[in-house]
């Protein structure tokens, strides 16, 4: 939910303009809006990490009556950079129309990355911990991935372009003006998506929704 919020929708923005710069090559814009948008990311991912840490016990105990959620959200706030800079990598991997790697990285490689770590931890002897390390490790993995790509297929394309500071100011109100809304379908999207997580959590407990999310 935090990462929903902090993503602020730029990555329905990422998709719909950078499709457009691409089939009209207008590199200069889109190198513009890469470095708009991460610095956007990165200060909104610190913001809400910190959020979530700190309000981790409000949430934990007063809306959820549980204690042992706290360190699940407290480990969780460090992942909600690392969460948006991912969908931000495999937006930008899907604009160049490349849906088969984004969709490898995000769907394949996520699902089997935790199913895998969750299996290797509870074999430790790990328990409930094997939940937290298998999100992290999960996360972490699907972030170098998608980062990787970018960075060795992506950004050599655009190295070389230079930013034109003409019709940035456009760009950059037409950007902000269209992910802005998305992020109340991203909240919609985010609640219909953990719908069967809730229900899991309410006839059960906090540690039976984390495997179930992880398997």
């Amino acid at each position: 939910f935090f990462a929903v919020f902090s993503s602020l929708g730029l990555k329905g923005g990422i998709l719909r303009f950078f499709s457009q710069y691409i089939s009209r090559k207008e590199y200069s814009k889109m190198k513009f809006l890469l470095k708009y948008s991460s610095t956007i990311l990165f200060f909104t991912g610190i913001l809400f990490a910190i959020l979530l840490f700190y309000s981790s016990e409000f949430i934990s105990l007063t809306l959820f009556n549980e204690p042992r959620l706290i360190i699940f959200l407290k480990v969780l706030s460090f992942l909600i950079p690392i969460k948006i800079f991912s969908d931000f990598f495999l937006s930008i991997i899907t604009a160049f129309q490349l849906v088969n790697v984004s969709s490898f990285i995000e769907q394949t490689l996520s699902g089997l990355t935790n199913l895998l770590f969750l299996v290797f931890f509870i074999m430790l002897g790990m328990q409930t911990n094997s939940i937290i390390f298998s999100y992290v490790f999960g996360f972490v993995l699907v972030f170098v991935a998608s980062l990787w790509y970018y960075k060795y297929k992506i950004a050599p394309k655009l190295n070389s372009q230079k930013i034109v500071e003409k019709d940035n100011l456009k760009a950059k109100s037409d950007f902000i003006s269209y992910s802005l809304p998305l992020v109340f379908s991203g909240i919609v999207s985010f609640i219909f998506s953990w719908i069967d997580s809730f229900l899991v959590g309410y006839f059960l407990d906090v540690a039976q929704v984390g495997f179930y999310n992880a398997a």
